[in-house]
């Protein structure tokens, strides 16, 4: 019972890893062409741009969120303009 439970941890923690490994297993072995430098070059370079623009969506984000709390803190009296 311990050890099903265990594995369900770790499934639960790593399975999309563990689903991506077993995608890139699946399509080289379909494709010679699949596991090659050219093609993972060219997926990290159509993916580059995406995950550019997530991350300063999320540098966004994250300011948003920081400039709501400070004027939340400011409100209630936590801080005033004088500490900042």
């Amino acid at each position: 019972m311990a050890k099903s439970k265990r594995i369900r941890s770790i499934i639960g923690e790593f399975g999309i890893i563990i689903a991506l490994l077993r995608e890139i297993v699946l399509f080289s072995w379909l494709s010679p062409f699949f596991f090659t430098s050219d093609n993972i070059l060219n997926v990290t370079l159509q993916t580059s741009i995406t995950a550019i623009i997530a991350a300063g969506m999320t540098f966004y984000q994250y300011l948003i969120w920081l400039r709501f709390y400070i004027i939340t803190l400011l409100n209630k009296g936590e801080i005033s303009l004088h500490a900042i």
